[in-house]
């Protein structure tokens, strides 16, 4: 049925040339008044109805259409696999894409694109010196480098160009509608989650792993450290120096991305060194 659905519009565009060529060239005594004319005509465009986007008097606007949507969005979920954004779950819209979009889907799009871009980019920075002359990569180039680097499994790096494609479109002006760009965010979201997570993990990565006894386990606990940050955003950039225990450590830490400053180092004061003028000496009361 689905076959015969595809070949009736053909027949029918075979039909209707037909009769115009007949009507054309006065082959035979076939005669076609204006209005089967004009109706033959539009017969002979339904075969290409997929590709017709949207057309305004005096101009012509791009559309990006539903059925592309469906595709892009089908597709994307079934290679991200269970856990999908599911529609009308704004708890899970922490950046408020969704709910832009029904706003202004254009405006959301755009900045799904930036929240990709921004994601990638940290991914990518992750081990590697920071370089100043470094320019911009685009969004298909940090897809590849960080595929062929076993950073990003294909199947996200896959979902992230069929989502990009279309949202690039509705950076550039193609119209898209409400509900369509709000499908849209919804995976674009659930491609943000896992990319964040990919973040925390490689940012976690064990280096090196090693066994200690439990005196020098004992000994790291009870140590002092010293805590180098800086507060960059001054109109003087400012170095801090602290010297704080294991628990004064944990305080530190805590809300820490809260801070206007960031750690550069952490550094054990070994017993015997000196420490604001005076000698630390672990007497394991601490």
């Amino acid at each position: 049925m689905k076959r015969l659905r595809k070949i009736i519009p053909w027949l029918g565009l075979l039909v209707a040339g037909a009769l115009l060529t007949a009507h054309v060239f006065g082959l035979g005594s076939l005669q076609v008044d204006s209005s089967t004319l004009v109706l033959l005509g539009l017969f002979l465009l339904v075969p290409y109805l997929d590709i017709i986007r949207k057309i305004k008097i005096g101009e012509f606007e791009a559309e990006i259409g539903p059925r592309e949507v469906q595709k892009a969005v089908a597709k994307a979920s079934s290679e991200l696999g269970a856990g999908a954004v599911i529609e009308g779950d704004e708890s899970a819209d922490k950046r408020g894409l969704r709910r832009l979009a029904k706003e202004d889907p254009q405006l959301a799009l755009a900045k799904l694109r930036i929240e990709l871009e921004r994601a990638l980019n940290s991914i990518s920075r992750l081990g590697k010196p920071e370089s100043r002359s470094r320019r911009a990569k685009g969004v298909g180039r940090l897809v590849s480098e960080l595929e062929s680097e076993d950073r990003l499994p294909p199947e996200i790096g896959s979902a992230i160009r069929d989502i990009l494609l279309l949202a690039n479109r509705a950076v550039h002006g193609d119209f898209v509608r409400t509900e369509d760009a709000v499908q849209l965010a919804g995976v674009g979201t659930r491609i943000l989650s896992e990319l964040q997570e990919i973040y925390a993990n490689l940012v976690l990565t064990v280096e090196d792993s090693r066994a200690i006894t439990a005196n020098d386990a004992a000994a790291y606990r009870s140590s002092m450290y010293r805590v180098t940050s800086v507060i960059p955003l001054v109109p003087e950039p400012i170095l801090n120096v602290r010297t704080v225990s294991q628990e004064g450590l944990d305080m530190l830490l805590e809300g820490y991305n809260e801070y206007a400053e960031y750690i550069v180092g952490v550094e054990r004061i070994e017993p015997g060194e000196r420490r604001n003028d005076a000698l630390y000496v672990d007497d394991g009361t601490r």
